[in-house]
Order: structure tokens, then sequence, then C-alpha cells
């Protein structure tokens, strides 16, 4: 199964959009759109953030290097908002 294949798959099976996963990436959107449709791949930063998300390991995402900030730091952030309802 190629790279678009599996993030298409991944994202089906979380109820993602498009929209939703780049959110969750710190990314555009067009870049998932682009990985979906095999026009490139990610890489660097991106592939860590990505690989991840998918992986539902806490040390793979505390570990995380996500662009613009991390995935444990956003996460955290989003239950204290919740928290706070």
């Amino acid at each position: 199964m190629t790279l678009s294949k599996n993030l298409r798959a991944w994202r089906g099976r979380q109820g993602l959009s498009q929209s939703q996963a780049a959110a969750r990436l710190g990314i555009n959107v067009r870049s998932i759109e682009n990985w979906e449709q095999g026009a490139n791949a990610p890489t660097g930063l991106a592939m860590t953030a990505l690989l991840a998300l998918i992986t539902p390991s806490k040390l793979a995402v505390d570990n995380c290097p996500r662009l613009g900030d991390s995935v444990a730091v956003r996460e955290r952030k989003t239950k204290k908002r919740k928290a706070k309802r």
C-alpha cells in the first residue's frame, strides 16, 4: 500500500477530513491533497508529525516536533480548554 493510500485510509478510520488532518499537523490542506494524490510526499518535520499522528504511541507523540508547535503541547492546550468548559 502506498503512502497516499495509507494516509487516505488512516483519515477514513479516524473520521477526519483533509482539512482536519492538516490542522492536526499544522500544515496547509493543499499538502494533504498533494500527498494523497501522490504528487509529492511529506519530508522532514511534516513526515515526523504525520508518523506521530498515525502511530498510536505516546512516546512517538511526545517526541514529535510539529510545524510551529509540538503535538504534545497542542494536546495539552486542547485538554485545558475542554476542562474549562
